[in-house]
């Protein structure tokens, strides 16, 4: 938690000193870093003489050593923020709020309240706090967390679980507390959370629950694992488990009670939402993938490695114990160096940030196209989600293809910087959209929450929409910051020619004209997946109708062709829009529609992509919302621009064009699809 709460607490213009036994260097002008043991109380009382507003405490104490430091901390600072743990909670069948009972007070087994066990010291610890006369004191409880290099498996760390996952080993777990509720939360969240009691009064001589509400099986939780490490688990015994790690109070008194938490005190007083922490679907695989980029380990128990080994192998027995006192004899003089990545590759290299609906097939199937088209070249990249709110019910069937073949996680910029690599693209990622107005929702198309300087950034197929920085709405103050932003790219790609022009005027930096993604993959695979869908047994029609902006141009084409529209589709005109308010159909059904179609008529770029890769005969009207230039661009070079119907224009679909030459189209593109695709896997390497 710490380690988040530093910049939160730097970035909200507080002056932050952290001790450390080891010597560090601050790169942040309002951090320092102090070198010293602050177990030490002679050290403590140096650094206390600086009469801090606030000291919050990650120390690890033993009730001993508290009783004697205490009272010195509260004396010599506004504030003082204990971090206890969930922990003191006793066991019990509802949400655990600050006033449910403690283990101290509830526990019958005599010979563990004779301990200073964890729980029992953070409980005895908080009491002192509460009989003294000083009241400027905050408790907070945090639940499991997990970051950067913190994690649990039942009672393993990440020395104890993680270290053998990435070998490939089998991990074991006890069966008792597989169905035994858990509640893990991202430590930037729960940072969050003790970053907005700092300096508030109103916290003072109060206890907070610092946690997310969201629970979890013991069960879920192993999924989650599995899913992200690939990893092999064994069910044991708890016994046979307690032999293993240890830890035998903190399963008994701890991990075999349900963990639920009640949070809504610390929320009410940061005015925190519990919708915006982070869900442990998202959170979780982003650290271990951030872990296990470059792995470190403190302490692996080769003695323990062994015990596990036995336990999960099937060696004759006689050959285990020999296996056994041979590992037992091997020390890692650096673990990171014998580490290897298991088979099956569940690291996640990068990103891919584009804008992210479910009301525009053209949208989805982009997304669909770079994350396979990465996948089938071995790079695995996340997307990140930008959709806000639900998705309307019109909508639906394009979430399940979404949800079916999309690998994706919603948008958190706490988390979101912390990959080794980011692509943008493609779609009109920077164009300026009315909707969009808000820099929050803008900025991130920049990478603006990307601080690590070090990550790979490359743009691909980017576009503007449309052919001019004042029509992208890029202009005044917003136009400098942009221009800063993008000059930190490694690489820009851009879908249109006229967006050369336009990085060049923004950075001077060299862009390269590269395919929409979508004409990266072969029509095979988008044959694969209408006929894995139950579109796959739609009826199709001779003329596909798909518009997304009509205008009175369209409906003045329909009107002098639809006897010939009307014969050529057996009388029937099927309208598609997506911004009707009727329910859409599905992408397959989309797919099919333009795959079966003798021609589609449309006023959408994407329409016309998938027009090209199945060779189906189209119409491309302007439309009001401009752009036309986009699909200019990619039609031109093809022979193919007469086929876009301006304002103005009498048009009869009988005798205008003559058959398209897909020998032609097809040698083109696949130019033009080599040229992209070396550039794209030459810039991530």
């Amino acid at each position: 938690m710490g380690a988040y709460l530093v910049p939160i607490l730097s970035a909200m213009g507080y002056s932050v000193h952290v001790t450390s036994r080891k010597k560090r260097v601050s790169d942040d002008e309002n951090v320092r870093y102090f070198n010293g043991d602050a177990k030490s109380n002679t050290y403590l009382k140096k650094i206390l003489r600086q009469n801090y507003d606030v000291v919050v405490d990650f120390m690890l104490y033993t009730t001993d050593e508290f009783t004697e430091r205490y009272e010195m901390l509260l004396q010599n600072c506004r504030q003082y923020i204990y971090l206890s743990s969930y922990r003191v909670y006793g066991e019990s069948t509802v949400p655990l709020s600050e006033s449910s009972a403690r283990l101290l007070e509830t526990c019958k087994d005599s010979r563990y309240l004779k301990t200073d066990e964890y729980a029992l010291a953070k409980a005895r610890q908080e009491d002192l706090l509460n009989q003294s006369k000083h009241k400027n004191w905050t408790v907070v409880r945090p639940a499991i967390t997990y970051s950067k290099d913190r994690f649990f498996f039942g009672a393993a760390d990440t020395d104890g679980f993680l270290y053998r996952a990435i070998k490939g080993s089998p991990l074991i777990f006890p069966k008792e507390i597989l169905d035994k509720k858990t509640t893990m939360t991202w430590a930037g969240d729960a940072a969050e959370m003790i970053a907005r009691l700092v300096g508030d009064k109103n916290a003072a001589g109060e206890v907070f629950n610092v946690s997310t509400d969201e629970s979890h099986t013991w069960r879920e939780v192993i999924e989650l694992y599995k899913a992200t490490l690939g990893v092999e688990v064994k069910i044991i015994s708890l016994d046979k488990y307690i032999k293993v790690y240890g830890l035998r109070h903190m399963m008994l008194y701890n991990r075999m009670y349900d963990r639920i938490i009640d949070n809504k005190k610390i929320l009410k007083s940061t005015e925190m939402d519990s919708k915006n922490l982070t869900l442990l679907s998202e959170g979780l695989p982003l650290e271990l993938n951030q872990f296990l980029s470059a792995p470190k380990f403190n302490n692996i128990n080769t003695k323990r490695e062994a015990k596990i080994d036995m336990i999960t192998t099937s060696t004759p027995l006689k050959l285990r114990r020999k296996a056994s006192r041979l590992k037992a004899k091997v020390k890692d003089i650096n673990p990171v160096e014998s580490v290897k990545l298991a088979s099956g590759g569940f690291l996640y290299e990068g990103a891919i940030v584009t804008l992210t609906v479910y009301n525009n097939y053209g949208n989805v199937l982009q997304r669909y196209a770079l994350q396979k088209f990465l996948a089938e070249n071995n790079y695995k990249y996340h997307m990140f989600n930008f959709h806000k709110g639900g998705v309307s019910k019109h909508h639906m069937q394009v979430k399940e293809f979404v949800d079916r073949y999309i690998s994706q996680a919603s948008f958190n910029p706490r988390l979101a910087g912390r990959y080794k690599a980011y692509i943008v693209g493609s779609d009109q990622v920077w164009r300026y959209f009315s909707v969009n107005k808000d820099w929050k929702n803008f900025g991130p198309q920049f990478l603006n929450f990307v601080k690590n300087n070090e990550a790979k950034k490359i743009a691909y197929a980017a576009s503007f929409g449309v052919d001019s920085l004042q029509d992208a709405g890029i202009v005044g103050d917003r136009r400098g910051v942009i221009s800063r932003l993008m000059g930190r790219f490694d690489a820009i790609s851009v879908r249109e020619s006229s967006a050369v022009g336009m990085v060049d005027e923004l950075t001077g930096m060299n862009a390269v004209q590269t395919l929409d993604p979508t004409l990266l993959l072969s029509a095979d695979i988008y044959e694969g997946l209408i006929e894995a869908s139950k579109s796959s047994k739609d009826k199709s029609s001779a003329i596909f109708y798909y518009l997304i902006d009509p205008t009175p141009l369209i409906q003045s084409f329909i009107k002098q062709n639809e006897l010939a529209l009307e014969e050529e589709a057996d009388g029937v005109l099927p309208y598609l829009s997506p911004y009707r308010g009727d329910d859409i159909p599905s992408v397959e059904y989309w797919l099919k529609g333009i795959r079966d179609a003798e021609i589609v008529i449309t006023d959408s770029y994407h329409a016309v992509v998938f027009s090209l890769i199945f060779h189906t005969e189209f119409v491309i009207f302007d439309k009001k919302g401009g752009g036309i230039a986009r699909i200019t661009e990619l039609l031109e070079p093809l022979g193919l621009a007469d086929r876009i119907i301006v304002q103005g224009e009498k048009t009869e679909i009988s005798n205008q064009f003559k058959p398209i030459n897909w020998k032609k189209v097809d040698a083109v593109l696949a130019k033009s699809k080599k040229h992209s695709s070396e550039w794209l896997l030459r810039n991530l390497k």
